[in-house]
């Protein structure tokens, strides 16, 4: 985990509290994990072999464009793919000690992701080949299996560090938080029942924080020179 890190009057750069940011993946890492699903791709003779390996190309693109949860993503139907977006079922309602003494379940929290016009066609087109049904599933895989094929091409596209599903949430976060500055759209996006969940993202880490600095200076060289 990174830790996080603010300014302090007279310290500099500090962490506090021992607050980190989630591990997210990097843009960077994104595409050359989907060059080498690409790659895979045209390796492939058999057509099962070519349709499995561009299903788990669909689902690496649909986590890292939507920030759904893996658990969500295997659960899609075609029937989820809608106008607006796609319709996700997240994490169930959290039950007070009364309602799980009575085995009082909730029903799964139901919330429309929208998504970018790219990805919904790419979706559109994919239940089409398939020829799927509106009950069935997008992607027929267990939550594991996501794991194991994430980690697969992370490895053959020569990214050091161990990527897993969940890093492409923490990633889509913070590039969206990055790109639009709207906490509130991102709490909506990632589904999350209240805003504090989603403030993490807006920690930097220390490389983000001196980046911004020679961003900001790069061009002022009155400041420091003479």
């Amino acid at each position: 985990m990174t830790k996080a890190i603010v300014y302090k009057k007279g310290e500099g750069i500090v962490n506090i509290k021992g607050e980190s940011l989630p591990e997210y993946i990097r843009p960077d890492e994104v595409e050359r994990i989907i060059h080498a699903v690409e790659a895979e791709l045209n390796t492939k003779t058999t057509p099962e072999r070519r349709r499995q390996v561009n299903r788990h190309l669909l689902a690496i693109q649909t986590l890292w464009m939507t920030g759904i949860r893996v658990s969500e993503l295997v659960q899609l139907r075609s029937m989820d793919i809608l106008e607006g977006g796609l319709r996700v079922f997240g994490k169930r309602k959290p039950r007070t000690r009364e309602e799980i003494e009575r085995g009082i379940i909730h029903e799964k929290r139901q919330r429309i992701v929208p998504i970018p016009v790219v990805l919904r066609q790419k979706l559109i087109n994919y239940v089409f080949d398939e020829k799927l049904g509106s009950e069935q599933r997008l992607f027929p895989f267990t939550t594991t299996r996501v794991y194991q094929f994430i980690d697969f091409y992370a490895k053959k596209a020569g990214i050091q560090r161990k990527i897993y599903p969940h890093m492409f949430r923490h990633g889509f976060a913070v590039h969206f938080l990055e790109t639009t500055h709207s906490l509130n759209a991102l709490q909506q996006v990632l589904g999350h029942s209240n805003l504090q969940s989603t403030t993490v993202y807006t920690k930097l880490t220390n490389e983000e924080i001196q980046r911004y600095m020679d961003m900001t200076f790069s061009n002022r060289r009155a400041y420091y020179e003479g």
